[in-house]
């Protein structure tokens, strides 16, 4: 919620100033507006720091994976390799310590 608080201050997005212009409470936007602005990194987080794993299912099934840890493992890579790219460093032969998990059925479907 820290990161949110903090990404939420330094955005100069106008949808995000006017919203802080017209309302007081509650702290945080609207989930749709405060998302937008969020970091993948922060996303990533909250993602994992859910506490009810139903819903964490839910999540992940909407984005056609069989459970969370798939959808887990997929945040987690890309808020990697993003890093990686925002900093300039190389992604040709880098070791990612977090992979990102396949089904065999994305194996089907992108014929690898």
């Amino acid at each position: 919620m820290e990161s949110l608080c903090t990404e939420l201050g330094r955005c100069r997005d106008e949808f995000i100033l006017e919203h802080f212009r017209k309302y007081d409470s509650p702290e945080f936007p609207p989930s749709w507006k405060t998302l937008e602005v969020a970091s993948f990194g922060t996303l990533s987080k909250l993602y994992n720091n859910m506490n009810d794993f139903n819903l964490m299912k839910r999540v992940a099934r909407e984005f056609d994976m069989p459970q969370h840890e798939y959808l887990r493992s997929w945040l987690e890579s890309l808020t990697i390799v993003r890093n990686y790219c925002a900093h300039h460093a190389r992604l040709w032969n880098a070791h990612f310590a977090v992979r990102p998990k396949i089904t065999s059925r994305m194996l089907q479907v992108h014929g690898a």
